[in-house]
């Protein structure tokens, strides 16, 4: 089984044959969505859209009004109103989802506006491959892990990136793809990157 081959989660990422680990997707425990979360996303267009592996803001999880009461599978109530900008505000990562749109023109597939992405919350024990940065090779797996939100990437703990992320690392640094989204060209694209498994 490649990398890319997790059922049903492979289907938006359209025109790509890369045999490396895609950032952003779920791959252990998605039977029938279960430990999956979905939210209708809410993020405003040029407001810095976000896409797989992205950590988000989860909002109104607990009760919400009728604009946000979503019937579907596995949906909750809340939105996802942001990209995360610190640890304390990240609710869990965006992952490649069935209705991430592909725009007429061009590029990737990435979540719209009043769609249901799924989100793998922190806590859940949904593993994906995140991008990571140079301080992650050559590690103990027990090493504490910190986000770099400037560069959009895991780092090991310690440095300027002190806040530790409750993620466990599962592998070593291998090369990878993660989806950038460009405000100027309204595209996503593939990129490539190095990336580490965790689990939430």
């Amino acid at each position: 089984m490649g990398y890319m081959d997790s059922g049903s989660m492979t289907g938006s990422f359209r025109g790509n044959s890369s045999d490396v680990p895609m950032c952003g997707i779920i791959i252990n425990r998605f039977e029938n969505s279960e430990n999956v979360a979905q939210f209708k996303y809410g993020i405003a267009a040029g407001a810095g859209q976000a896409v797989a592996a992205d950590p988000v803001t989860v909002s109104n999880q607990a009760g919400g009004t009728s604009d946000y009461a979503i019937s579907g599978l596995n949906a909750l109530c809340g939105t996802i109103s942001a990209k995360a900008t610190t640890v304390a505000t990240t609710s869990g990562f965006l992952a490649q989802s069935p209705t991430d749109i592909v725009p007429s023109a061009g590029g990737e597939a990435y979540p719209v506006s009043g769609f249901l992405p799924y989100v793998a919350l922190l806590g859940s024990k949904l593993r994906m491959w995140l991008p990571c940065d140079s301080t992650l090779k050559d590690v103990s797996m027990q090493q504490a892990l910190a986000y770099d939100f400037t560069h959009g990437e895991l780092s090991a703990a310690g440095g300027s990136y002190t806040t530790i992320l409750p993620v466990r690392l599962l592998s070593a640094p291998v090369d990878a793809k993660k989806l950038v989204y460009s405000n100027s060209t309204g595209l996503a694209t593939w990129t490539d990157c190095k990336a580490v498994m965790v689990e939430l």
